[in-house]
């Protein structure tokens, strides 16, 4: 081979090891954006299965207490509808007994009279009051007892509604459970979308819309412009400053780091009165 074939035969070499460099190079650079997305929706995946984790176990706790606290309601309601069942029981076979003494004192009533009709005298006079006397008491009774009888009616139909309203709030409580289990994850996937877009301003931001700014000390008036600030999309940070953050955010929740670079002056939300603030056109 002469040395001008080689010659070639090298450029092309480094031709095709130069492309091949760039060409794994910009592989490399996307791969390494693609692995810190997904980074970071894990990071945001992990804390919001904590979140609900958390939620679970209150929902299965409350839901133990509840069925805990129905199932005494049924025991005790169970032993006063027993009670109750036993008392008409009671009340049933002292009317059965009241009526046959009624009958029976109808047809001693009705035989007295038959021989009243064969013979008048007093002692029959004053046995057929008698009779009649026990018969408007024994007919007193039977009015108690049928008095009674509704009352404990009355009693049942009270504890059946309870038991139906015990079973409507159980369901409320439930569907209130669940409202409320759905709208604190909506507001904790808000709160998360929101602390990705943080970024270290001078001043302080109160919402999307509105904007405070610190004109002199603490003490005196602040002014505000309605104007919304830009939008700064954060820079994407080293997978060892990533996790290190993750585990500081994980080991204190409470804690809020954007507010680390205020020191001791902890801008407060604003009073509502007017005069402390002038608005800036």
């Amino acid at each position: 081979m002469s040395s001008k074939a080689l010659l070639w035969s090298r450029i092309a070499l480094c031709f095709i090891s130069v492309a091949f460099l760039l060409l794994y190079t910009s592989q490399y650079s996307s791969y390494r954006m693609q692995y810190s997305k997904i980074l970071q929706k894990y990071s945001e995946s992990v804390v919001h299965s904590d979140g609900l984790a958390a939620q679970l176990r209150v929902m299965v706790e409350r839901n133990e207490r509840i069925e805990r606290l129905m199932a005494e309601m049924r025991a005790k309601q169970s032993i006063v509808m027993k009670g109750n069942v036993e008392k008409y029981r009671e009340l049933e076979s002292a009317k059965m007994a009241c009526s046959e003494s009624l009958e029976k004192c109808n047809e001693e009533v009705e035989t007295l009279r038959s021989s009243v009709n064969e013979n008048q005298n007093e002692k029959t006079n004053e046995v057929i009051s008698e009779l009649r006397a026990e018969l408007q008491r024994a007919q007193k009774k039977i009015a108690s007892l049928e008095k009674d009888k509704s009352e404990l009616t009355e009693n049942v139909r009270r504890i059946e509604k309870g038991l139906e309203e015990l079973r409507i709030e159980k369901e409320k409580c439930l569907n209130k459970e669940e409202n409320k289990t759905a709208h604190d994850t909506k507001a904790e996937a808000e709160a998360n979308n929101k602390l990705t877009l943080i970024s270290s301003t001078k001043n302080y931001i109160a919402n999307g819309k509105v904007r405070f700014d610190r004109i002199r000390a603490a003490n005196e008036v602040l002014a505000f412009e309605r104007h919304a600030l830009p939008f700064v999309a954060p820079d994407l940070l080293p997978n060892k400053v990533l996790f290190k953050k993750l585990e500081q955010k994980n080991s204190q929740k409470d804690t809020h780091r954007e507010d680390d670079g205020n020191g001791i002056e902890i801008i407060e939300p604003p009073d509502v009165n007017e005069h402390d603030y002038k608005e800036m056109h």
